[in-house]
């Protein structure tokens, strides 16, 4: 659509004439991230969100604003992402490949 062309085009040149880790391309790379993550689009947002989140970091410190924002958006995003996965039903064999059904291996009946 015209935003996602728009922000493309804003952070590709900012990429360019500006650097990979200048605040304003981070700032891009966020805002980038922050219309896939709207649209539902997690898997593509967590890639953006976190290298807005290591180049904040980097240049701006821990403590500054940006930064905590970004680090926000990638919480949000991981738990969106989480939540957007299909449960695994009790009866289903557990995905961590012990060979077990799910309530054997982490329900109440693995502590039994």
């Amino acid at each position: 659509d015209g935003a996602e062309a728009l922000l493309r085009q804003a952070l590709a040149a900012s990429r360019e004439t500006l650097g990979d880790t200048h605040p304003d391309t981070l700032a891009s790379i966020n805002n980038f991230g922050s219309l896939l993550y709207a649209r539902g689009e997690y898997a593509k947002a967590e890639p953006l969100f976190r290298e807005a989140l290591e180049g904040r970091r980097a240049v701006l410190g821990d403590s500054h604003p940006n930064t905590r924002n970004a680090l926000q958006n990638m919480m949000a995003c991981k738990r969106a992402l989480a939540a957007s996965r299909p449960k695994q039903g009790p009866n289903e064999r557990c995905a961590c490949g012990s060979g077990l059904k799910f309530k054997r291996c982490h329900g109440k009946a693995a502590s039994s």
